[in-house]
């Protein structure tokens, strides 16, 4: 009894219709993929942001003295290339890092060319915290932080990140709509 062939492979019809569905699947799926990685590492920049300024809040209230974050660099309201948590002897003078009477607590990096973090008018060069975890300036308005894409016609969101006068740290997302206006 001969045993007829059983077929090996696949025909060439079927390798065509398999990478045509996979072709128009990648086409499909690519732009929307580049598009959830980008809104990711947007929400971990202002988480890291975020994270910071809990950390600076968390350690004057642990070390019971006041301790701050500090933007670093010159250009105002630029917190792009980074920022500083550190003990601060004089948080009257509003200045940035002293080696002399200030203790480097931690130094975060920058966030990518591809984004701008930028702080409101009313946002100092610093945030303060005293020894209760409350901010120590005598202001009432809320210190604001954005966190957005340099190319603001995307739809990736922004973020501002809110520290209120008690110290609580939130993060808000800004609607790609809304970005030309609350991106500062």
């Amino acid at each position: 009894m001969v045993t007829p062939n059983k077929q090996r492979g696949v025909n060439l019809i079927e390798l065509v219709v398999v990478l045509t569905v996979l072709g128009i699947a990648l086409a499909v799926g690519a732009p929307a993929l580049v598009e959830v990685i980008a809104r990711n590492s947007a929400d971990a920049q202002a988480k890291r942001l975020a994270s910071g300024i809990n950390f600076a809040r968390s350690q004057a209230v642990n070390k019971s003295q006041m301790v701050s974050v500090a933007r670093v660099g010159n250009t105002a309201n630029d917190w792009s290339q980074g920022w500083q948590v550190f003990t601060d002897a004089n948080p009257a003078d509003a200045a940035q890092f002293n080696a002399a009477t200030d203790v480097l607590l931690r130094n975060f990096d920058g966030i990518a060319g591809e984004y701008t973090v930028r702080s409101d008018a009313a946002t100092p060069t610093l945030i303060t915290f005293n020894p209760k975890g409350l901010r120590a300036d005598a202001g009432i308005a809320d210190r604001v932080i954005a966190l957005c894409e340099t190319d603001r016609t995307t739809n990736i969101p922004g973020f501002r990140i809110t520290v209120n006068r008690i110290g609580r740290v939130t993060i808000t997302t800004i609607a790609a709509a809304d970005k030309a206006a609350q991106c500062l």
